[in-house]
């Protein structure tokens, strides 16, 4: 809670910021010259609780997502909401159904931000033949002094509690603090004049270090009208054997409920690919890729968001069973 920048770091602080905007958004930073396209800002607004990030009044639209379906292949049939695990050999479509919030602030300077609270996420147990039973969650995302990445890359440390991950205990000078702000899992923006930096991408090299090097996040192209670019965690908690009414509620323990990690959600295309998978210098990597799909400010803005798509991809080593996956996610609402 701050006033003013400075009132959010000292001279002996390692970082100045998070990167607000532009094509290192959620960044660590030093200066404006750290974010470029956006501001190093150590005092950032979110949204959530009735006023936006760009201090607009909110309002809240129910996102229910239209029913996943899944191929033979286990990839998903088009227009519909759900995840693809990636592994190697294994192939994992997870159907998903349920509902969210999107909480959109007013235009400004033509464009509108937007949270989706981690409470307003309900999506349904997915079963897994008869072995297993997935769950996935939605997370008010904590870091060691607020950011998603380090310079370099790497994610910064999660201190968020009640999940399967261990929660960091922060240094004096980087507190634990919310990514997306106080209770959301998510944060972006919508473009009412076009958007850019609506590509993403994630990389990630198994053979750099245990268990790999830094993820690498890049944006690129520009969106058209209506376009979005959305930071979101999202947990993928498991239990073994047919799915239990018991099963994704709140009575589910830490230890099922996942690691919730950050991915990138936009209205164009998210891609994420791992190299030297499971340690492999020979293993054939290929981008695996998702479309999103926007729909216009003016349907956004009069509650009607049918058919917008939020489409990301994310990268994870090391995993139990599946080794280096890389998983693409999509919603698309009703």
């Amino acid at each position: 809670m701050c006033t003013s920048d400075a009132d959010c770091f000292t001279g002996s602080d390692e970082f100045r910021g998070v990167c607000d905007g532009g094509m290192r958004e959620n960044f660590f930073c030093r200066g404006d010259e750290d974010c470029p396209g956006g501001d190093c800002v150590a005092c950032r607004p979110f949204g959530g609780d009735g006023c936006a990030a760009n201090c607009t009044w909110e309002t809240a639209l129910p996102f229910s997502l239209v029913g996943g379906v899944v191929f033979p292949d286990q990839t998903l049939v088009p227009g519909t909401s759900g995840a693809v695990v990636w592994g190697d050999p294994l192939v994992l479509g997870l159907p998903m159904q349920g509902r969210q919030q999107l909480i959109l602030g007013k235009p400004r300077a033509g464009l509108v931000s937007a949270v989706i609270p981690a409470s307003g996420m309900d999506f349904q147990q997915i079963p897994i033949s008869t072995l297993a039973c997935a769950c996935v969650r939605g997370a008010e995302y904590r870091t060691c002094g607020g950011a998603i990445f380090q310079p370099d890359g790497s994610l910064v440390e999660s201190c968020t509690t009640g999940f399967a991950s261990s929660a960091t205990s922060c240094p004096a000078n980087r507190p634990c603090a919310p990514a997306f702000g106080p209770g959301n899992a998510a944060s972006g923006t919508f473009g009412c004049a076009g958007l850019v930096g609506v590509n993403t991408s994630v990389t990630h090299n198994s053979c750099i270090g245990d268990p790999g090097g830094p993820m690498v996040l890049s944006f690129s192209g520009s969106g058209p009208e209506g376009s979005a670019r959305m930071a979101e965690a999202l947990a993928i908690g498991t239990s073994i054997g047919a799915c239990q009414p018991s099963f994704c509620t709140d009575a589910d323990l830490a230890a099922a409920r996942g690691t919730p990690l950050p991915l990138q959600l936009t209205t164009c295309q998210a891609c994420a690919t791992v190299f030297c998978k499971n340690d492999d210098p020979t293993y054939p990597a290929s981008p695996k890729c998702i479309a999103g799909a926007p729909v216009s400010c003016t349907n956004v803005l009069n509650g009607n968001i049918g058919g917008l798509t939020l489409a990301g991809a994310y990268t994870a080593l090391g995993q139990q069973t599946l080794g280096d996956i890389e998983v693409t996610v999509r919603f698309v609402a009703q």
